[in-house]
């Protein structure tokens, strides 16, 4: 496309050439200035411009805005503008507000025969306003205009056939019935009822769904709904546990929780005042029946620890510190409670009749052992501990023997109990913590 700029005021006349074949190619770019000065012409209504052609034929054309604050616009030659070779004499035509009307001075530009050009196309006047009013006058020859304006103004305010809203009271005799069309069979009709009341009918299903019998509203469906009897009302119920879709309740980030007394389950990122100041927290809010007392449970979503708080409001005395809930792992039950009787290594031997005996209770261990280590053996290790009754760490200690000999003991974080010195008698007797 052929870009081609002309300030059109008071400068000298430049020629610019296109071809007869620059079909929807040929474009203008005009910056409009007055006195050589930048003018804003934003509050033009219109603005067209005028080719006369070199066989005095004439062609109007609507000018697109570039930027009317800048004066600058552009026009793409029509087929007519360009159709006659020879110099094209251009000039544009601003209207503005109450009628005022402002024209340039002239610009020329040469258009040159194109080899390949059609001789069946015809230089004419293109006048596209003025045409298309002369068109619509013939096509309104004959026809009643004052009725066709009449006709206008009682449809301007009538409803359309789709949307629109209508003002006053729709009066209906009481014998008429509303029809939603549906398919073939598929009707909703609503109509009044003989004996006063209404109904809303479902053609496809031969079924009343719902009815006013002047008393109370009747839901079919199948079984009768009466509000006095089958409806939980609004205010009998607390709706507000969780979200309409079962979801929990979302808080903004960084909201306090010192203010979320409303019972619910909730879920935040960095909340204020949390058992953490950062990571996201279930928060389960259960109020008392007295108002004031509050209590709230914190589950933390990290992605190793599943670790549970909880604390409580009481009345005027604020919210307590937040407690951490033990888990099953950190309680110590009875369930690993017992005694067992170890056996000894290949390269020990008992020291009487009595077993080797390993007894828990709770979290701590008591070893009760009577051997020696054998004389001439290679391995330190006399027995070995079940996994349940090992030490948190591994533990180092001196035992006396029978003949006063001391020797190194080491219980091992894994089990394994050594004894250093080897064919003397050792009677043992340690307590540890376990896990």
């Amino acid at each position: 496309m052929q870009h081609k700029v002309f300030n059109i005021k008071e400068e000298e006349l430049k020629l610019i050439r296109f071809y007869q074949n620059d079909l929807n190619s040929a474009k203008l770019l005009i910056n409009v200035t007055h006195d050589k000065v930048v003018t804003d012409f934003s509050s033009a209504t219109s603005v067209q411009i005028a080719f006369l052609k070199p066989d005095c034929k004439r062609v109007f054309q609507d000018v697109q805005n570039v930027n009317q604050m800048q004066g600058k616009y552009y026009v793409v030659l029509s087929t007519q503008t360009l159709i006659a070779y020879g110099n094209v004499i251009a000039q544009l035509r601003f209207t503005f507000p109450n009628n005022k009307v402002i024209e340039t001075c002239k610009f020329a530009f040469t258009v040159d025969e194109s080899i390949m050009s059609d001789d069946a196309m015809k230089s004419t006047n293109e006048f596209p306003v003025i045409q298309k009013a002369i068109e619509a006058g013939k096509k309104l020859e004959g026809i009643d205009i004052d009725g066709i304006i009449a006709a206008g103004a009682k449809a301007d305010g009538a409803l359309p056939k789709t949307g629109g809203t209508m003002t006053g009271n729709l009066v209906m005799d009481k014998l008429s019935r509303i029809n939603f069309k549906g398919d073939v069979g598929t009707d909703i009709l609503m109509f009044p009822k003989t004996g006063g009341g209404l109904d809303i009918w479902d053609r496809g299903n031969s079924k009343t769904f719902l009815s006013w019998n002047g008393s109370r509203l009747i839901f079919t469906n199948p079984t009768d709904i009466t509000g006095e009897t089958n409806l939980v009302k609004k205010s009998d119920i607390y709706p507000n546990f969780v979200q309409p879709s079962g979801r929990s309740i979302s808080l903004t980030t960084g909201t306090d929780l010192n203010t979320i007394e409303t019972s619910g389950y909730y879920v935040g990122n960095a909340l204020l005042n949390a058992p953490y100041s950062s990571g996201v927290f279930y928060v389960q809010v259960q109020q008392h029946s007295v108002a004031g007392y509050v209590m709230q449970e914190a589950t933390y979503l990290n992605a190793t620890l599943n670790e549970r708080f909880v604390r409580r409001k009481r009345d005027t005395n604020g919210w307590t510190p937040w407690v951490r809930m033990a888990n099953y792992d950190d309680i110590v039950t009875k369930a690993k409670d017992g005694r067992v009787a170890l056996t000894l290594t290949a390269d020990a031997t008992a020291g009487s009749s009595n077993p080797q005996l390993a007894t828990r209770r709770g979290n701590t261990v008591t070893l009760s052992l009577d051997l020696m280590r054998n004389a001439g053996s290679t391995s330190a290790i006399v027995t070995t501990l079940p996994s349940d009754m090992t030490p948190v760490d591994s533990y180092t200690f001196d035992a006396i023997a029978t003949d006063g000999t001391p020797s190194r003991v080491l219980i091992r974080f894994n089990g394994e109990i050594h004894l250093d010195i080897a064919g003397k008698r050792y009677r043992i007797l340690a307590t540890y913590v376990c896990n």
